[in-house]
């Protein structure tokens, strides 16, 4: 891996991938998708170390797109993004992929899950 830790959004609300891009753009190259397609697609070319993944996408399920991504690259680490208060939602992401965040998020939430997966050498 290169020295430059990039991160990847895929989330179809504008300004959820927006927010993030904001909030993370100072420390970290970031590119930001609303679907999965173009995401994938960008994955193929580009490197990235952490991708956070809204679990409902207009035309695809968050799951399914995870699946792709940990077959395709298994040591990228996933962060699954929900706007919806389900517990089962919640245990399946935290079974799943590297971590869980809910929606809304405060600010200082997205830098330190950014952060301390990005730290983890795992």
């Amino acid at each position: 891996m290169s020295g430059e830790q990039k991160i990847l959004v895929i989330d179809d609300e504008v300004s959820v991938g927006h927010l993030i891009r904001r909030i993370l753009e100072r420390k970290y190259p970031i590119s930001v998708f609303q679907a999965p397609e173009p995401a994938l697609q960008e994955l193929e070319k580009e490197e990235f170390s952490l991708v956070f993944l809204d679990v409902k996408l207009h035309e695809s399920d968050g799951f399914e797109v995870l699946q792709e991504i940990q077959r395709l690259y298994p040591d990228l680490k996933v962060v699954i993004m929900s706007g919806f208060i389900d517990p089962e939602i919640e245990a399946r992401a935290e079974k799943e992929a590297y971590r869980f965040l809910q929606k809304p998020f405060a600010v200082p939430d997205v830098r330190k899950i950014a952060d301390e997966v990005l730290a983890d050498p795992l």
